[in-house]
């Protein structure tokens, strides 16, 4: 007793039905829609990524710049404290001057 054996289509001479088409299709929308997703989550992590590291650089700016002006204003203070220094000696050696003309006169 034989069997009958139906030949299996070979890819070039198979048909698609309508019903498979559209599933094909509605499958490669959704990888396309998944694959987009993916792309802009990657991009979103990226540009997190940037920030992160763009925040820590201005913090360490930051911290720099804190210390370079707390140097600056110890030389400014110092330097307030010469010139208050410089102006006293000079209204001495003023008054002393007055105190000579005055005597000449």
């Amino acid at each position: 007793a034989r069997t009958k054996t139906t030949p299996i289509p070979s890819i070039s001479t198979a048909t698609t039905s309508p019903l498979t088409k559209d599933r094909l299709k509605g499958c490669s929308q959704w990888k396309n829609k998944v694959q987009s997703r993916i792309h802009k989550h990657t991009m979103l992590l990226t540009t997190q990524e940037t920030m992160m590291k763009l925040q820590e650089r201005m913090m360490k700016n930051h911290g720099e710049m804190k210390a370079e002006i707390s140097e600056v204003k110890e030389e400014m203070g110092k330097l307030k404290s010469e010139i208050k220094s410089d102006i006293y000696k000079l209204d001495e050696k003023i008054g002393s001057i007055q105190q000579a003309l005055e005597k000449n006169e």
